[in-house]
């Protein structure tokens, strides 16, 4: 299904073109971390990184970060999607998948980022490690926000890079895309948390 979805035809001009695009889904919210996501695109654009954020979802932070990002004329390539009923095309249309939750319990939104195969980067919260593995096998987790940066910049930068991290996260998805249910994919997250105990 998740597959299926993220086929659908994409209009918005902001996911057609080559620019290296970073999608966020979620709430919009101080626990999601998305205000690390705003710090990295400021970060991005002084180091004069071509970029674009893709951000799925609402939440009372939009407007602050907006009115921010207006303030400092960088609006340009952070792009708020709002809600969407499918956010897969959104995530297959974008190169990487960035999650910096502060709280995580399992994460859905990167379970589905692995099946569509995206590099995902996320800050460690319970959970990531079980979902990318305790040495980042199958996607970065990074222990704080410099780290966040570090790796969310090499992904943009280097392609090979973002290769080796997308044939690795769709390599971890299949575990994930061959499960029928959510409550599935919990039960397997579940036995991951046990093994690691």
């Amino acid at each position: 299904m998740i597959l299926e979805k993220s086929k659908e035809e994409c209009k918005e001009t902001f996911l057609l073109d080559n620019t290296v695009k970073i999608c966020f889904v979620g709430k919009l919210i101080e626990s999601k971390g998305v205000l690390l996501l705003q710090k990295a695109h400021e970060k991005l654009i002084k180091e004069n990184i071509a970029h674009r954020f893709i951000l799925v979802g609402t939440g009372q932070l939009q407007i602050k970060i907006e009115e921010n990002l207006r303030s400092k004329g960088l609006e340009k390539d952070f792009v708020f999607a709002g809600y969407q009923t499918n956010p897969y095309r959104f995530v297959s249309h974008c190169d990487i998948f960035a999650l910096p939750s502060k709280f995580e319990g399992f994460s859905t939104a990167v379970t589905e980022a692995l099946v569509l195969g995206k590099p995902c980067v996320v800050t460690e919260c319970s959970g990531m490690t079980e979902l990318l593995g305790k040495s980042s096998e199958y996607g970065i987790v990074a222990k704080d926000e410099e780290e966040f940066y570090r790796s969310l910049k090499k992904l943009i930068t280097d392609e090979n890079f973002r290769k080796k991290y997308a044939a690795a996260a769709a390599e971890r998805g299949k575990a994930f895309g061959m499960e029928k249910t959510l409550e599935a994919h919990e039960k397997l997250f579940e036995s991951f948390t046990e093994e690691n105990q």
